[in-house]
C-alpha cells in the first residue's frame, strides 16, 4: 500500500500539517503501512511491526518520520560515522535513522519494555542492522537497582518512564548507569535521552562521561509533568550539564510542558 498522495508529493516540511488536517487516528484506513513503512530520511530502510493505537507509529506510516528537526540532525551526525547511545529508544526509530545512514555507524539502545524490544530486534534484523547494534533492555539510571516502571497508555508505546510510585500497571525493571555499561573511552558522537522526565537519572548516571566530555552532543527530552511526577526540578538536568561544562540550549519553545534540549561541551 502506499502512503496518501498529497502526503507523498508534500515536502517534508509541510507533511506533519496535512497529517493533521487530514489523515490523524485513521489506522484502519492504512493498516499495511503499519506492517512496513518505508523511512522518507533513510531510503531503503523500513519499520515493520508498527503500533496502529500509537501516535509515534502514525506518525511513521503515513508521514515515514517522526520528529522531524531532530530526525535530520540524527541523519547530519551520522554522515561521517559514530557511535550512538540511545536512552528510552522506544521501536528503535532513531537507531535505524543513525545506522542506515553510513556503515560506520554504531549504536548502544537502551529499552526496558518488552514490545518495543521485540519490535528494535525484528527491525534491526530485517535491515541487517543486529551487527552494529547492542541492545540493552533496561532503564538507564542514577545507580544500579530496581525501579518501578510505569508503562503508560497501553495504546502508546513512549509514554512509558520510571515511577517513585506504585500504579495500577507498573512494574519493576533494573535500572543500569552509563558509566558503568560504557567503559571504553571512545567517543560518544550523540546521547540521545527520551525517558518522559527521567532524563536528569539518566545524566546523573553518567557523571564521569560527562566530566571526562566523551560524549560529544547530547539531545534530551525535558518534560514538564514526566520530572514532576518524579520530585525532580524543572532545571536540574540542564544545571547538572551547566555544572561539567557543557552549553545547554532549547530547540523549542522553552515554555511548552515537552521541549528538545541540545548541549555540547562548552570548549568545543
Amino acid at each position: 500500500m502506499k502512503r496518501p498522495l498529497l502526503l507523498k508529493l508534500a515536502p517534508n516540511r509541510w507533511k506533519g500539517l496535512i497529517y493533521y488536517r487530514f489523515y490523524r487516528k485513521q489506522p484502519e484506513r492504512f493498516a499495511p503501512l503499519f506492517e512496513k513503512a518505508d523511512l522518507a530520511l533513510a531510503p531503503g530502510c523500513q519499520m515493520l511491526s508498527l503500533v496502529p493505537t500509537d501516535y509515534v507509529s502514525e506518525c511513521i506510516a503515513l508521514m515515514g518520520f517522526f520528529e522531524l528537526d531532530l530526525s535530520r540532525r540524527m541523519v547530519e551526525r551520522a554522515q561521517s560515522g559514530g557511535r550512538l547511545v540511545d536512552v528510552g529508544a522506544n521501536m528503535g526509530y532513531f537507531p535505524l535513522l543513525w545506522l542506515s545512514t553510513s556503515p560506520r555507524t554504531t549504536c548502544l539502545a537502551f529499552e526496558p519494555v518488552k514490545r518495543n524490544q521485540d519490535i528494535i530486534r525484528r527491525n534491526m534484523i530485517h535491515n541487517r542492522f543486529e551487527d552494529r547494534l547492542q541492545l540493552i533492555p533496561m532503564a538507564a539510571g542514577e545507580r544500579k537497582s530496581t525501579m518501578l516502571f510505569d508503562p503508560g497508555d497501553e495504546e502508546q508505546t513512549g509514554w512509558g518512564s520510571l515511577a517513585v510510585t506504585d500504579q495500577a500497571r507498573s512494574y519493576k525493571v533494573d535500572v543500569v548507569r552509563l558509566d558503568d555499561v560504557i567503559t571504553d573511552n571512545e567517543p560518544i558522537d550523540v546521547l540521545k535521552i527520551d525517558t518522559e522526565g527521567a532524563d536528569p537519572l539518566v545524566l546523573r548516571g553518567a557523571e564521569r562521561l560527562l566530566q571526562q566530555h566523551q560524549i560529544r552532543e547530547i539531545f534530551f527530552e525535558h518534560n514538564r509533568p514526566g520530572l514532576e511526577n518524579l520530585g525532580l526540578s524543572d532545571t536540574e538536568a540542564q544545571d547538572f550539564l551547566r555544572s561539567h561544562e557543557y552549553d545547554v540550549e532549547c530547540l523549542d519553545d522553552p515554555s511548552a510542558r515537552v521541549t528538545t534540549w541540545r548541549a555540547i561541551p562548552a570548549n568545543g
